[in-house]
């Protein structure tokens, strides 16, 4: 798609490099310099060119930011960076904008309206964080949060605000749930059960089978399933960017139970679920299924991939391959989630060491 708001560069002394935005607006041509800077020097070293990276990906957000604006506030993009307001900042974002309409409407909430940004001290966010404590959920809380302050440092940086109201930004203390997942019998119990939903529960089971998160299961294709039965895709939260562009790819080998699901071959470009409904419903039909089966769990889809990570671990396999079969960034991800059921490997293990 064809840029509206350019991001340029303008060559400065010593090697340097200033980037501003150039766009029209009203027949007339705008600038704004975003005060951000690289480094232009030929074949320079490593670390300068990954600074150089971070700079271009923030200005790269202000410019989506800017263009965001132009197309959809009838003034098109308010130049006058003093007036810009706090919610109006929010809603900018592209991403998680359902996130950021919940925050929004919490910040009126609590403010009595929106207000400029430059506005905003270390107190309000701490008044807006004891406010969000009483009246949501600290998972909640610290969702709202996140996206409070992915903005506001985004604003920090643009020199909308001032950067030190984020020093020491507040997070809920969240209690660590165990995590819930299926026995191997539970799981046999629901495949020997039909409802009307079946495929929802055909999904589930080949997540219990992968370790797949739904957003992938949704889109998967029969052109991923390669001829030698591996997945080769990209996983939605972790290898797609914010303009749907894979980065990377994930080749997952495909067990027997997962083969069995998936049934005959379509067409290189047909969903292989594809009559699966949003997630609310599929959650809905997995406790219809779930009441049916005898299965006394509070279910819902992701269960589906605990459960694999878990049947993993419990059959011996090691932190490392489960991290990777499940795509996470870290094996820090994957102990955080299943501490539990490593430390009771790590006690099996020291078990077992031979006397002396």
């Amino acid at each position: 798609m064809k840029q509206i708001v350019k991001l340029r560069v303008k060559e400065l002394a010593n090697y340097q490099g200033s980037y501003y935005l150039d766009w029209w607006q009203n027949g007339k041509r705008h600038y704004e310099y975003l005060k951000l800077y690289i480094d232009l020097t030929p074949n320079a070293p490593r670390a300068v060119k990954a600074k150089n990276k971070e700079v271009e990906e923030i200005a790269m957000n202000v410019r989506n930011q800017r263009e965001n604006e132009l197309m959809t506030n009838p003034y098109g993009i308010n130049t006058d960076k003093k007036k810009t307001t706090i919610c109006e900042y929010i809603a900018s974002f592209k991403n998680g904008q359902a996130i950021g309409l919940h925050t929004i409407r919490h910040i009126k909430l609590f403010f009595g309206g929106d207000f400029l940004i430059a506005k905003i001290t270390k107190e309000m966010i701490y008044d807006f964080y004891e406010y969000l404590c009483k009246t949501v959920s600290p998972k909640t809380t610290n969702m709202y949060l996140r996206k409070m302050h992915a903005c506001l440092k985004q604003a920090a940086m643009e020199h909308l605000m001032d950067g030190s109201a984020l020093n020491n930004f507040p997070r809920a203390p969240q209690t660590k749930k165990p995590v819930t997942y299926l026995t191997p019998e539970e799981l046999t119990k629901l495949k020997a059960t039909t409802i009307r939903g079946k495929e929802s529960t055909r999904a589930f089971l080949f997540a219990c089978f992968t370790g797949l998160r739904f957003s992938d299961v949704r889109k998967l294709t029969w052109k991923e399933v390669t001829e030698d039965n591996y997945l080769l895709f990209s996983q939605q939260k972790t290898q797609i960017d914010n303009y749907g562009n894979a980065y990377a790819y994930t080749q997952l080998p495909l067990n027997e139970q997962a083969l069995e699901v998936l049934g005959e071959r379509g067409e290189p470009n047909e969903r292989i679920f594809k009559k699966l409904p949003n997630a609310m419903n599929v959650n809905r039909s997995l406790k219809t299924w779930a009441k049916k089966a005898g299965v006394d769990k509070n279910i819902h889809f992701h269960i589906s991939r605990h459960t694999f990570g878990v049947i993993m671990l419990q059959s011996g396999v090691d932190i490392y391959t489960v991290s990777k079969l499940l795509g996470h960034d870290s094996v820090t991800t994957t102990s955080k989630y299943y501490a539990n059921l490593t430390q009771e490997k790590a006690v099996e293990a020291v078990a077992k060491f031979p006397k002396i």
